[in-house]
Formats: C-alpha cells, sequence, structure tokens
C-alpha cells in the first residue's frame, strides 16, 4: 500500500506554498510510522507512507484495545510475544498510550 499525504499543492496539511517541497518517503503504516507521515507532511513535505500490508495500523493492529478512564480515552499495544531468538529470555509487556 502506498498512501501520498498533500493537499494539491504538493505539500502537507496548512504548509506553507514552496516552490520544490521536500519528499520524504516513510516506510511503515503502524502508529509511528503514521505520526511520522503527518508531522513530515504539517511541516510542508511531500510524503510518501509505505506499508506492505493492505491496511495500516502495525502492532496496534494486533491489539485493537481502548479505554476510557476519567473522561481520558487510551489506547492498549501488545509489545513482545516474539519468538525465541537468542538463548536469553524475552519479556513481553503491554503498553497504553493516552490519546489527547
Amino acid at each position: 500500500m502506498t498512501l501520498a499525504l498533500t493537499n494539491g499543492n504538493g505539500a502537507g496539511p496548512g504548509a506553507r506554498r514552496e516552490p520544490h517541497p521536500r519528499r520524504v518517503a516513510v516506510v511503515g503504516g503502524g502508529l509511528a510510522g503514521i505520526t511520522a507521515a503527518l508531522d513530515c507532511a504539517r511541516a510542508g513535505a511531500q510524503v510518501t507512507l509505505l506499508e506492505s500490508r493492505p491496511r495500516l495500523g502495525g502492532a496496534a493492529e494486533a491489539t485493537p484495545m481502548t479505554y476510557q478512564i476519567h473522561g481520558k480515552q487510551y489506547v492498549v499495544i501488545a509489545a513482545g510475544g516474539h519468538a525465541q531468538i537468542t538463548e536469553e529470555p524475552q519479556s513481553d509487556a503491554i503498553v497504553a498510550f493516552a490519546l489527547p
């Protein structure tokens, strides 16, 4: 999947028009890749987001958990669960991110 983020003039949303916009390729459509692509587009770059899967989300797709506490929304991602690569044990973690 390839997703291009522009506002029609080669720049990201809200960016000033430049004669030769910067071009950025972001590899990976997970939360970090999507965030990097949006940040670059807001800074005025012409961004291409590359993802090998047919949909965005990366590891967040594996654990689509959200919850709300005291009016604040959180998204939860499972980090780990990898196959044993080395002889040393690997740990798993559940990470929660607060949404703005």
